[in-house]
């Protein structure tokens, strides 16, 4: 299935045609910067961000300009008039966004031009559009047409950044979207199922355990047909579920030595991943070292096994103490215990 995306003027979804082959233009309107961006602000941004992420990953050249308007009647308002104050106040905020747009996730902008830059040209335009009749003049002002007030700081400090932009695109983008403290529960509980599969798959698949690659199956297929069905993420989520159901079973078998079920996990983590990261879902990145970090864990782990062996429950207490104030939680399973990244 080619993209297809709706287009806002037929109200239709229409197949997409780049003007140029091979080649994509993204153009975002960005904040207006005066004030903390809320929650409403960034839908747009991490939805352009997966669009641009799988166009990319299709084989497009992507060009993706967003801009900032730094200059406004409540820039003006909030500096008391002041040309220097409204620029140290438009600056503040430009770069709060890009921190928070940074915390989900979001591949800065190619280009991010400032209309403080272009204000002759915006001058022309305007005209143009007051003379076909596409705009209108009251009271001083010129109007086109146009909130959630949900500080997404205050959410960054209670969940990480994927579990924000995880919710951020639990519904389809062209749907309503509601916030609350059970839809970003969710969304944690949910990014965490992918995240645990990741990891304990790839420490089933350490060093020395290559094996044949096989078929990767129609995973790839369903969910890039989800997002060339105008980009419905939440359909493209469920067939990483399924994957991540459909593979879990094999790490047990993995960590056992069976050279088959080495040979369809190692295709099921390598699939997984390169469908993930075209939602900027990378579990394994969280790692500070994906080669070293699950070793020394494991090691972590053994010494805690050897304390509660030798029934020093007082130091077995710590490691798993120390290992949940650093964000990893220990699960003891019949088999032998396992560690899991919180959220």
């Amino acid at each position: 299935m080619a993209l297809h995306l709706t287009n806002t003027l037929t109200r239709r979804k229409e197949l997409f045609v780049p003007r140029d082959e091979g080649r994509v233009g993204i153009y975002l309107c960005g904040p207006t910067v005066y004030n903390e961006p809320h929650v409403g602000n960034l839908r747009n941004v991490v939805v352009m961000d997966v669009l641009r992420r799988h166009l990319v990953a299709s084989g497009y050249k992507v060009l993706l300009v967003r801009n900032y308007t730094d200059v406004d009647d409540r820039i003006v308002e909030a500096s008391g008039h002041d040309a220097l104050r409204a620029f140290v106040i438009a600056e503040h905020w430009t770069r709060v966004y890009e921190e928070i747009t940074g915390e989900l996730g979001v591949i800065p902008p190619d280009i991010a031009p400032r209309a403080t830059g272009h204000i002759p040209e915006m001058l022309e335009l305007v005209a143009k559009l007051l003379d076909v009749g596409l705009a209108y003049q009251a009271g001083g002002d010129v109007y086109f047409s146009v909130g959630n007030v949900v500080s997404p700081r205050q959410l960054l400090e209670r969940y990480p950044g994927v579990v924000l932009r995880y919710a951020l695109m639990n519904a389809h983008y062209r749907s309503p979207l509601e916030f609350s403290p059970e839809v970003l529960a969710d969304a944690a509980a949910a990014y965490e199922r992918l995240s645990t599969f990741a990891v304990n798959a790839a420490r089933a698949l350490r060093p020395g355990t290559e094996a044949p690659r096989m078929e990767e199956g129609d995973w790839a297929e369903r969910f890039m047909a989800a997002l060339d069905d105008d980009i419905n993420v939440p359909a493209a989520m469920a067939v990483l579920f399924d994957l991540v159901g459909a593979a879990n079973p094999l790490i047990a078998k993995a960590e056992r030595g069976s050279a088959a079920a080495i040979a369809e996990l190692r295709v099921r983590l390598a699939t997984f991943s390169d469908l993930a990261a075209r939602l900027g879902f990378t579990p394994l990145l969280d790692l500070p070292d994906v080669t070293t970090f699950p070793a020394v864990l494991d090691l972590a782990l053994e010494l805690r096994e050897r304390a509660r062996a030798a029934r020093d429950f007082q130091a077995a207490d710590m490691i798993r103490e120390r290992l949940s104030a650093i964000g990893i939680r220990v699960e003891d399973r019949p088999g032998g215990p396992r560690w899991h990244l919180a959220r």
